[in-house]
């Protein structure tokens, strides 16, 4: 024989004491996980902060090292340099004319009333023109250009110098520039430039192309 029991609680108070149930279990939930976190937390700073100091070391180390490679680059850079400088102009020592015997050959040739005040030699470019003497990197030319400058006491000492200068045969021209007035010390003189065309027989020269004749047709043939 059943009997029903009949439940004379309210339906809303049921519904409350289910919802506290389930506060209380989720507020016991969140407590737990917040302390495993705080312990985690606890466990990573105290084993970092140990390590904190080593790792700052290790990094200044490295610093270290890193700008002192770069300070040696850069002078093994510039090592490097100076001797690339050094080869270069051992180089051209090497290969450059013997300019001593000319400028034995121009003061002996000068005479007693010719004073030389400058000498300017530059290799002379293809296209004609003297190339600069402060050239970043100066090649072996096959012809120079040699300007002299200097004092005499009249016109006819410098025809001289300058018949003098052709007479060598060393010289492809020798040409009078100009002439100028000068008062030194009282006395009146003439100033000159004189330019002379110099070719180095021993440098290399350009090959030039051999340039064959246009065929015959064959009326010219038979012709």
């Amino acid at each position: 024989m059943r009997s029903d029991v009949a439940n004379f609680v309210p339906p809303a108070r049921v519904r409350m004491l289910a919802l506290r149930r389930r506060q209380r279990m989720w507020s016991l939930l969140c407590a737990a996980y917040m302390l495993a976190a705080a312990g985690v937390c606890g466990s990573i700073a105290a084993t970092g902060g140990a390590a904190l100091p080593s790792i700052r070391h290790d990094l200044e180390r490295e610093e270290r090292k890193s700008t002192g490679l770069r300070e040696e680059l850069s002078r093994t850079a510039a090592r490097i340099g100076a001797t690339n400088k050094r080869l270069e102009t051992c180089r051209l020592v090497h290969q450059h004319p013997d300019w001593s015997g000319l400028f034995r050959l121009i003061a002996r040739e000068r005479g007693e009333e010719v004073v030389l005040e400058g000498c300017d030699l530059r290799p002379v470019a293809p296209s004609g023109k003297a190339t600069d003497a402060k050239a970043d990197r100066p090649t072996i030319a096959a012809e120079y250009s040699l300007a002299l400058t200097g004092l005499t006491r009249s016109q006819k000492s410098v025809s001289g110098y300058v018949l003098a200068l052709e007479k060598t045969g060393l010289f492809e021209s020798v040409q009078l520039v100009e002439t100028r007035s000068r008062t030194e010390a009282q006395q009146q003189l003439v100033g000159f430039t004189v330019r002379c065309a110099l070719a180095d027989k021993a440098a290399p020269k350009p090959e030039k192309k051999a340039v064959l004749p246009a065929p015959s047709s064959a009326k010219e043939d038979q012709r």
